[in-house]
């Protein structure tokens, strides 16, 4: 006979309204940086980078925050 396997959902619901939200703020600043086009080519080069610097960085603090929750919650499995 073989075990059942259980499988939790990997983001409850108001973490996926969150993730949501934030990938929604990440697209507007890179389209928002895409807007200033008729600048000058320094001024676009300059806004492309603090954009995607930006994105960048908060993948990776979401990273983290998502894998510091993974370890609370199997320390609090545990009691």
């Amino acid at each position: 006979m073989l075990p059942k396997i259980r499988i939790k959902p990997v983001l409850d619901p108001i973490d996926r309204a969150i993730e949501v939200l934030a990938g929604v703020i990440m697209v507007l600043t890179f389209t928002n940086a895409l807007s200033v086009s008729h600048a000058g080519n320094a001024d676009l080069k300059a806004m492309l980078i603090g954009s995607l610097g930006c994105n960048l960085a908060w993948g990776i603090i979401d990273g983290i925050m998502y894998l510091m929750n993974c370890v609370v919650q199997e320390g609090l499995d545990l009691k």
